[in-house]
């Protein structure tokens, strides 16, 4: 069964089409990653997947269901954006405790698990963290949700190789 099956999907910002027909499918279990020159899209793609945009065409189902607008999706997937946003002043830790009630799958022992392998102080406020610490926090969060569907942008972006 197909976890993600987008057909002939569109998405214009202005006078700008970020996406033009385009059409996919990925399975369940599948690792799949998209690969593009700066402004093909791929952004605006998780973005629609994600459920943070909405088509102006064509269709994007995630586990057969539009992701426009649906909070019991959206709940089961994770979107880890280029720019992630999260309140300059709490620290990992308080948000592990938020995002807990927002994430019927969280867990908490992998939380602590991914808190101990990542070197990210997670006492400190999200504004003092290094971009590469931030990053690692957005994924410490994002995997601890245990999601059915994780969508990464960017995700090397600002971590070193080690």
């Amino acid at each position: 069964m197909s976890m993600i099956e987008i057909k002939q999907l569109c998405k214009r910002f202005s006078q700008t089409t970020a996406l033009d027909g385009v059409s996919l499918t990925v399975q369940k279990g599948s690792i799949f990653g998209l690969v593009g020159s700066n402004g093909a899209g791929k952004s605006t793609l998780l973005r629609i997947l994600a459920g943070v945009y909405r088509p102006d065409g064509g269709e994007a189902l995630v586990d057969g269901g539009s992701p426009w607008q649906n909070q019991e999706l959206q709940a089961r997937l994770r979107f880890l954006p280029d720019e992630q946003w999260l309140p300059a002043h709490s620290c990992l830790k308080d948000l592990g405790k938020v995002q807990a009630k927002f994430y019927p799958n969280w867990d908490q022992r992998w939380f602590e698990e991914l808190c101990a392998l990542f070197p990210v102080n997670e006492a400190a406020p999200y504004r003092k963290l290094s971009k590469g610490n931030r990053r690692q926090a957005g994924l410490i969060l994002a995997l601890s949700s245990r999601p059915e569907l994780l969508l990464l942008d960017e995700v090397f972006d600002g971590l070193d190789p080690v």
